[in-house]
């Protein structure tokens, strides 16, 4: 973009009305390109969107720091390299059966997982939006890696267990105290 090319400024007047429009388009278009690619970029969540064949046709640098592959490295990979090999197979059955089927909206997919470069894997939640275009369905795939999550949920039910094991032992004490209390009064 060069600032002389901007709307209202003397070279952009003297262009034939024509090319100013086309110049006032160009403008917007690229303004706009920026503007979703920031919002794509800022996305904390990897962000993919891929083809009805499964090709990665973009994804954004969450994705490749989550999934740990280098920039511009996922673009043209097959969106089933992102998950665990034992899954492999039936996720590429879902994509077809869901390719074959007519979608409005989103759709969120929890209790799956993902799988790094470095073949290790880590649970996930989805959701997927489905984009129509002339030249077919895109498939915009939102990932987020809920392993920290998983973790405090854990660490809860095991402080949880460990506070009920307490609850039980304190009134067995306090029924044992009461007992030996009336043992001791019959004396």
């Amino acid at each position: 973009m060069k600032a002389d090319l901007a709307p209202g400024s003397p070279a952009c007047l003297a262009q034939p009305p024509d090319a100013a429009e086309e110049t006032r388009s160009l403008l917007a278009l690229t303004a706009a390109e920026a503007r979703y690619r920031g919002v794509l970029e800022a996305a904390a969540d990897a962000i993919f969107l891929v083809d009805a064949g499964g090709s990665i046709l973009l994804a954004n640098s969450s994705a490749e720091r989550m999934f740990g592959y280098r920039p511009g490295s996922l673009s043209g990979l097959c969106i089933d390299l992102l998950v665990p090999e034992a899954k492999r197979a039936a996720h590429g059955e879902h994509r077809a059966r869901f390719d074959a089927q007519p979608r409005h909206g989103s759709r969120r997919l929890t209790h799956l997982a993902g799988q790094r470069r470095d073949g290790s894997v880590f649970p996930a939640e989805i959701s997927l939006s489905y984009i129509n275009e002339a030249s077919g369905t895109i498939v915009t795939c939102a990932v987020r890696d809920v392993s920290e999550r998983d973790r405090q949920a854990l660490a809860l039910r095991r402080l949880n267990a460990s506070l009920r094991l307490i609850h039980d032992c304190n009134a067995a004490l306090v029924r044992a105290g009461s007992e030996s209390e009336m043992i001791a009064g019959h004396r």
